[in-house]
């Protein structure tokens, strides 16, 4: 069950900088239950090392100046050869996090963190169905006093005693390093809604309770890590624990995906963010040397099930328009979404007429919509119209390809 989030204003500690995940490939060697089988069937091979490198320079560049983090995720991010290569030409201007399952040998683990620079934190994702607690325990005692090191436990509720342990081993052993309990969210089982699994009371509280921070002696980096939520710091967990309760829901709100947040896809495709909404409004490739700058988009999702999406500057529509004034770009296309809501029936089905007419026919234009409509014709229409919107600007009556549609009934009229 869904819960509404009580909250007008999302950011983070440092609003200005951008959040870079990067999925390299799709080669794994696990297969997780709950993992898409897109993220470990193979198929995408190595990424271009010179367009990658020559890409993040036009994203410092000419999209977001600031301070980055690159987090490199896959598939299998230490499964790509030349990684450490890579992290020691990168551009210095981003600050970079591997997200790994740490099943890589400790002779590996012991050469790359000495041969390898320009990496500021190693993040591993505890799979309960593959992970060795031992070997993940001497991984760590490798890792834990030379760089920034987090240990994520993905709460499987059919390995929760698994999770116990693992968990009471982590307290045992005092290692200078951040562990939590992450949940699990649908997104990790293709559905197209983004809420976390079904958690007991009691599972929330184990989440809850056990989320350790000791950390010491890692100078700290000005990248967000902390949500600020309607003004008041929270912990760097608390957006875990959002999507654990499900209040993680921003239907409507104004998102700055695209210019403080970016996804790139195992395929090179770039998208403003990691969810739904983003992924329907494709920025272009990294092959590419270059994609189009948008300053955010109008969220029509569910849920938002992704850490660093979470943390990304968001705002109530109505808070957004007090502080805008005149026409500004947003302002235009939130109040196109917002009067999808009140819109008569009739012209919710023209709306979404003009969408589908002036969209390439693809079965993927059709299916990104049913993701989220689950079978209520309403809420295709709106999801339809949404993804227009972002696209250019407003409803399709009005701009872009749409308002050059020209239906056979008016001419019967």
């Amino acid at each position: 069950m869904t819960t509404e989030n009580p909250y007008s204003v999302i950011s983070n500690n440092h609003p200005e900088t951008m959040h870079i995940e990067w999925v390299v490939n799709n080669v794994c060697n696990y297969k997780c239950s709950y993992c898409m089988p897109d993220l470990h069937s193979g198929s995408s091979g190595q990424p271009n090392f010179e367009n990658s490198l020559k890409f993040l320079d036009f994203v410092h560049e000419k999209v977001n100046p600031n301070y980055k983090m690159l987090t490199l995720s896959g598939g299998e991010p230490t499964m790509w050869p030349r990684l450490s290569e890579f992290l020691h030409q990168m551009n210095p201007n981003y600050y970079v996090t591997i997200v790994t399952n740490g099943s890589r040998t400790l002779r590996w683990w012991e050469e790359f963190i000495v041969d390898t620079t320009n990496l500021s934190v190693v993040t591993i994702s505890i799979h309960l169905e593959y992970a060795d607690i031992e070997h993940i325990i001497n991984v760590c005692k490798i890792l834990h006093k030379k760089i920034r090191t987090t240990v994520l436990i993905l709460f499987n509720p059919a390995k929760k005693e698994q999770a116990k342990m693992f968990a009471e081993r982590f307290k045992a052993e005092k290692l200078n390093l951040t562990y939590t309990i992450k949940p699990i969210t649908t997104r990790y089982e293709g559905e197209g809604d983004n809420a976390s699994l079904d958690y007991t009371a009691e599972d929330k509280k184990f989440i809850s309770d056990n989320t350790v921070y000791s950390q010491k002696g890692f100078p700290s980096m000005p990248t967000s890590a902390e949500m600020i939520v309607d003004g008041v710091k929270k912990d760097s967990f608390f957006a875990g624990r959002m999507i654990a309760d499900k209040t993680n829901k921003f239907t409507g709100w104004w998102c700055e995906a695209g210019r403080k947040r970016l996804t790139i896809w195992h395929d090179g495709n770039v998208y403003g963010a990691q969810c739904l909404t983003a992924k329907r409004n494709l920025l272009g490739n990294i092959n590419d040397g270059e994609i189009k700058i948008i300053n955010g988009l109008v969220c029509d999702i569910m849920h938002c099930a992704c850490l660093p999406d979470l943390r990304i500057p968001k705002r109530k529509y109505y808070d957004l328009k007090k502080e805008q004034s005149g026409e500004s770009d947003s302002i235009i296309a939130l109040d196109a979404a917002a009067s999808l809501s009140s819109m008569p029936l009739r012209q919710l089905q023209l709306e979404a007429a003009r969408v589908v007419s002036s969209m390439e026919a693809t079965n993927d234009n059709i299916h990104k919509f049913n993701l989220e409509s689950r079978h209520n014709s309403q809420l295709w229409y709106r999801s339809a119209l949404i993804w227009y919107i972002n696209k250019y600007g407003n409803l399709p009556s009005i701009t872009g390809p749409g308002k050059d549609i020209k239906f056979i009934y008016e001419d019967i009229e």
